[in-house]
């Protein structure tokens, strides 16, 4: 299990009833930008980001009104961010922590493993995750 990244429209990822992203939305938005790829083989709403970032594939879905990752870097994080300008939405954290553009450019992401034959962002351990992302918003 990873630790997930969201973009979402909700004050909580998790309790988006209401404010959810549709899924024509994020259809059009991924149409219009050359750097993402429908993947159908992997599901009706996955996209793979041909982007620089530290892995071999990152990916983006749609689930439940939000759009997710696993174990972002920070260029994920900057392209989720636009993603997310676009949409009118925000990019929120399992646990429910905030990304904007300052805790994005802060966000140390250098203990993160890269996995060199997966399609999934992200083999670290959650608790290096956890660690640098409490560090990161207690401001250690």
């Amino acid at each position: 299990m990873g630790y997930d990244v969201h973009i979402t429209r909700a004050e909580h990822w998790a309790d988006n009833e209401g404010w959810e992203i549709a899924p024509d939305d994020w259809l059009v938005l991924v149409r219009s930008d050359p750097e993402l790829m429908t993947t159908p083989e992997n599901g009706e709403y996955f996209v793979i980001w041909h982007g620089t970032t530290k892995y071999p594939e990152t990916w983006f879905d749609w689930r439940a009104g939000n759009i997710t990752t696993t174990y972002p870097d920070r260029a994920t994080l900057k392209k989720m961010f636009q993603l997310a300008t676009t949409l009118e939405a925000r990019i929120q954290g399992d646990d429910g922590e905030v990304y904007d553009e300052e805790s994005i450019e802060k966000f140390d992401d250098s203990f993160l493993d890269v996995n060199p034959s997966g399609t999934q962002p992200g083999s670290a351990s959650r608790s290096g995750w956890w660690t640098s992302v409490r560090k990161l918003f207690k401001g250690s």
